[in-house]
This record gives structure tokens, C-alpha cells and sequence, in this order.
């Protein structure tokens, strides 16, 4: 097997989300992927997307614009459910579920930079990996799969 940039980027997104889960604890990085999905949605609505963009000279500011503007959105989502969220969670502590989330943080992370933001702008993922996420109406059946899992992790 030979370790590409690919993998280091996938490992390097896992092992982030692996620690913050840790420290943020399951309510709290529960609230942060729900919240994303509230970004999203007011996401694909902002009207002022094209006007803020249009000051981006590369295709690369572009990107980082567009992020910016999907995680500001995020994280205002953030601010107003974390705490309903954290309140249906108990203690944590174990890596198995700090692991889970770190999955489903970096699959989050991929369905998105694939869908939603031109991440290949900055960097094209090789066909074996961009046909994961390629097929037809695959944002919807990811974001679902991903959403059902939290659902089940947060339940436990």
C-alpha cells in the first residue's frame, strides 16, 4: 500500500476530530455536527454568497470565502443549540465513542468539500475516493447516514 497525500489529509482530518470530540465531550460535538447541517441549509439560501465572492481574484479565495461563510453560519447554529443538545447527554470519556464521532466528523468533512464548496480548487482527491461521494444524489443518502449515526451515538 503506499501512503499518499490523500491518506495524510483523511488521517489528518480524523485524528482533529478525534481530539475535539474528546475534549468537547458526545453532547457538545453532537451539537457541532447538527449545526452543520443547520449551516448548511442556510447555506444554500444566502443571498449575499455571489456578492462576497465576487472580490476573490483566484478560484482558491473563492473556496476559502465560501468556507468561511458555511462555517460563520455553523457556528452562529452552534451558539443557539448546544446547550439544548448537551443537556440529553450523560458523561464521556471513552475513545471508542471520541472515535465514532471522529468518523463521522470526517465524513461530514468530505461529503461537504466534495458537495457544497469547489475544494478541488485546492486539492482533487483521486477517483477511488471522489466516486464515493459522486454518485447520484449522494449528498442527500450521506448526509442521512451520517445524521442516522449521530442520532444512534447520542441515544446510547
Amino acid at each position: 500500500m503506499v501512503f499518499s497525500l490523500d491518506l495524510f489529509i483523511i488521517a489528518g482530518i480524523f485524528a482533529a476530530f478525534v481530539a475535539l470530540s474528546y475534549t468537547l465531550g458526545r453532547g457538545r460535538t453532537v451539537a457541532m455536527y447538527l449545526s452543520l447541517y443547520i449551516g448548511l441549509l442556510l447555506f444554500s439560501y444566502f443571498p449575499y454568497t455571489n456578492p462576497l465572492t465576487a472580490y476573490a481574484s483566484t478560484p482558491v479565495e473563492r473556496t476559502f470565502i465560501l468556507a468561511a461563510i458555511l462555517l460563520t453560519l455553523s457556528a452562529l447554529a452552534y451558539l443557539a443549540i448546544k446547550d439544548s443538545i448537551d443537556n440529553f447527554s450523560v458523561g464521556f470519556g471513552e475513545w471508542i465513542d471520541a472515535a465514532a464521532l471522529g468518523a463521522i466528523g470526517t465524513g461530514l468533512t468530505l461529503v461537504v468539500l466534495h458537495h457544497t464548496l469547489p475544494f478541488n480548487t485546492i486539492h482533487r482527491f483521486p477517483g477511488n475516493i471522489a466516486n464515493l461521494f459522486t454518485f447520484e444524489n449522494a449528498f442527500f443518502w450521506w448526509l442521512l447516514g451520517y445524521l442516522a449515526a449521530l442520532f444512534v451515538l447520542l441515544r446510547r
